[in-house]
């Protein structure tokens, strides 16, 4: 087993066994991993079981309250262990068994998820930004979803995400270093169906999705952190769909700026359309639309 159970399990072993209470039980954060592994340690595979058994000895015997917290720490570094070993030896059964034990710990609805908001004009890095968060997510260990919008297919079809930047995320599987990315394509938000584990969510292109604010909000509540890169205006400086209605509902809004496109002495703060097409939704890159600044949106220099 890890370093970090057998460390912590030493920290609970050290406890004082004089308190009235026998607290055996951990919180309710960990308890169906706990039902797990206890499963496992009975005998499911015998390396496998020998290894987790003296360490929930410890913790089923530990008499502290003071120990809440180290029996939690062991009971999540006993899960990534046999998250592990459940990887290299491509064990269904135990995969199955901690999904499950995943799905029936419950959330709290007031505060376990959270909407980051990334906004500006084109070519501000806004997708490169909301990729970066995710990718940063997925190597401390979390599984992450992107969210693809179905009509764009300006730089690359399919379940591949595109910046300007020539930055791209395609689906990758998670290895020792890097959790698993999915990319999903939709056209409505509620369409990506999610697996329980995978709480980190990236969402390109917010703006048009008619049900960016309710699934962001459900996503928030299920305890995920909701990642959204998206125009907050249009070629007309107008609200972009529902971008500036989930302003008041996030935990942090960005707006990122870029160069100029037609000055290159200031930063650009708006898309400017290129053609005399009055259609809120162009599909285009640099042949169609620039990011300006201020000045130069109205024709000064």
């Amino acid at each position: 087993m890890s370093a970090a159970a057998s460390s912590t399990s030493a920290a609970i072993s050290g406890t004082s066994a004089a308190a009235e209470d026998n607290i055996a039980d951990v919180s309710a954060e960990v308890a169906p991993y706990l039902e797990a592994l206890e499963v496992i340690a009975e005998g499911y595979k015998a390396d496998l079981a020998a290894a987790i058994a003296p360490h929930l000895a410890t913790i089923q015997s530990a008499a502290d309250r003071a120990v809440q917290a180290a029996k939690v720490e062991t009971v999540m570094a006993l899960v990534r262990d046999v998250q592990a070993y459940a990887a290299e030896h491509d064990d269904a059964l135990l995969k199955g068994l901690l999904r499950a034990a995943a799905s029936a710990i419950e959330k709290d609805p007031t505060d376990a998820g959270s909407i980051e908001l990334i906004v500006g004009p084109m070519f501000s890095e806004k997708t490169t930004e909301m990729l970066s968060r995710v990718r940063r997510a997925a190597l401390a260990g979390e599984p992450a979803v992107v969210v693809k919008w179905a009509g764009d297919t300006r730089y690359e079809a399919g379940a591949v995400v595109a910046a300007h930047s020539e930055v791209r995320q395609p689906s990758v599987p998670g290895s020792d270093a890097c959790a698993p990315i999915r990319v999903v394509v939709a056209r409505r938000l509620a369409a990506a169906e999610l697996d329980e584990d995978e709480l980190v969510v990236g969402v390109d292109e917010g703006q048009f999705y008619p049900d960016l604010v309710e699934q962001c909000e459900a996503w928030a509540r299920e305890g995920r952190r909701v990642i959204v890169a998206a125009l907050d205006g249009d070629f007309a400086r107008r609200p972009f769909g529902a971008v500036c209605d989930l302003v008041p509902r996030c935990e942090s809004v960005e707006k990122l700026r870029g160069v100029c496109m037609s000055c290159r002495k200031r930063d650009s703060v708006f898309s400017q359309r290129l053609s005399d097409s009055t259609a809120v939704v162009q599909e285009g890159g640099r042949e169609s639309y620039r990011s300006v600044c201020r000045p130069c949106y109205f024709g000064k220099k």
